[in-house]
């Protein structure tokens, strides 16, 4: 029977710990006058907000129509006098890259090309390092610089060329200027050297 007591008064008492122990985190307003005249003041204060804010559904939680309240556009504000407001950023691409070009070589070809770099590059069909040089041209024409053109000068036929510019094996460069004298000249490389030797 004291058993039964103990039970049955343990609870109680947790109930109560329970309970003060609420009463000390919640702190207290004031009377209850106090209070509803703060409470009435939170409701009218929700009223406006929801007042102000658009509709988003015409049913209201109780079930009621509400009343649709449309949306109201923002404006942006206007500028003071004398200040310029700050100009939209442009969506204009940036111009196009005009790339140099890559043609075979002939002497109507060469001499039009006066008003631009021009390099030779001479190849041969043979040649496993030409053909991997014109491969990477090739693959990256957009990279030649705008102001060069690339002449691609047969090795084994343009026996002139070899003999005025000292040319003695295939997969050689030269760069001429205006009256096509040599400016430079190297031996090897693709299109990284044409970059960075015109």
């Amino acid at each position: 029977m004291k058993m039964k007591k103990t039970l049955l008064v343990l609870p109680a008492f947790l109930l109560l710990l329970l309970l003060s122990a609420c009463s000390f985190l919640t702190p207290e307003t004031g009377t209850d006058d106090e209070m509803m005249e703060e409470s009435s003041a939170a409701d009218a204060m929700t009223d406006e907000s929801v007042a102000t804010q658009p509709a988003e559904s015409s049913a209201s939680v109780s079930g009621e129509a509400a009343v649709s309240v449309p949306a109201v556009p923002t404006q942006p504000a206007p500028a003071a006098p004398g200040v310029t407001p700050p100009a939209a950023p442009s969506t204009a691409a940036p111009a196009p890259k005009t790339p140099g070009s890559y043609v075979v070589y002939s002497p109507a070809a060469f001499e039009a090309a006066k008003d631009k770099k021009r390099l030779l590059f001479f190849h041969a069909a043979w040649c496993p390092l030409c053909q991997t040089a014109n491969a990477d041209i090739n693959a990256h024409l957009e990279d030649i610089p705008a102001d060069v053109v690339v002449f691609k000068t047969d090795y084994d036929t343009e026996q002139a060329l070899i003999k005025k510019y000292g040319v003695t094996y295939q997969h050689t460069f030269v760069l001429v200027d205006v009256n096509g004298n040599e400016v430079k000249k190297w031996n090897g490389g693709g299109l990284k050297e044409i970059q960075s030797r015109t």
